[in-house]
């Protein structure tokens, strides 16, 4: 769906927001349309994150083309493939500009890829991510347990838990000084009360905004595939949840991708 940029006249002079999170290789617009929605909504980056090494060139193409985008090399958890490797993924992040190391993580809702294929897999990017001094951004879902585990051994790689919705416990195991949590537009759903209760709970200084674009449509835009353009709603909503105001959240969340990211 294409917007024009009235649809956003309100937001113009809000303060600037980053999206932590979207997949722009999946946008039914085009990058020049998505681009345009976002710096009406007052965007000020977007991070576009891989699943795996063909959408890892098309996320650099992309940061190399606009300036408001930086990108991630990654294979996530549900990806198959041989052409997915370690050893390639290596070669392509000695290679090309990149900030984080993801989507990586596991998986135990979805993926065809066995759980302790997953977890070498993990292991070996988590290491990777080490060794280049870059951090990871975590997909996480129905595998709190071997996450818990395999964390353990990594608590001074910087990470963040895309999309998160684990409880209380979770945020005790995995927390450190390097681990941040991002919240994506489910926080409008009256029925995603996991996320909802962890959007009001975690570290002030360790939360993030994101849209997962174009997943996880908040409410508001309900029918229309997710954009960055989208994310004050997400914004608003966990506002609301921690009984601050939005602007206060967004400063916050932005002074913490930058810190994450290591942004300029």
């Amino acid at each position: 769906m294409k917007f024009t940029e009235s649809v956003f006249v309100s937001m113009k002079k809000e303060r600037p927001v980053i999206d932590t999170h979207a997949h722009l290789f999946l946008s039914e617009l085009s990058a020049e349309d998505y681009i345009k929605n976002a710096q009406a909504a007052g965007l000020e980056r977007i991070v576009s994150v891989a699943t795996d090494l063909k959408t890892s060139a098309e996320c650099v193409r992309l940061a190399t083309h606009y300036p408001i985008i930086v990108a991630t090399a990654g294979i996530h958890p549900c990806e198959e493939g041989a052409e997915n490797t370690i050893a390639a993924l290596r070669e392509f992040v000695s290679s090309h500009s990149v900030v984080a190391i993801g989507e990586i993580g596991l998986d135990g809702y979805r993926s065809p890829v066995p759980m302790a294929d997953q977890i070498e897999r993990f292991v070996l990017q988590l290491e990777l991510a080490r060794e280049v001094g870059l951090p990871v951004i975590i997909h996480c879902r129905k595998a709190a347990d071997p996450m818990i585990s395999v964390i353990a051994s990594f608590h001074d790689v910087p990470k963040v838990f895309h999309c998160f919705s684990e409880d209380r416990q979770f945020i005790d195991a995995v927390s450190s000084p390097e681990t941040y949590f991002s919240f994506t537009g489910n926080v409008t759903y009256d029925n995603a009360k996991n996320s909802r209760h962890a959007a009001s709970i975690v570290p002030f200084d360790r939360i993030m905004l994101e849209t997962d674009a174009p997943y996880m449509t908040p409410t508001r835009y309900k029918g229309s595939a997710n954009e960055s353009a989208f994310l004050r709603a997400t914004a608003d909503a966990i506002a609301e949840l921690r009984r601050i105001e939005t602007d206060t959240l967004i400063d916050q969340t932005t002074l913490n991708a930058r810190r994450f990211f290591r942004l300029t």
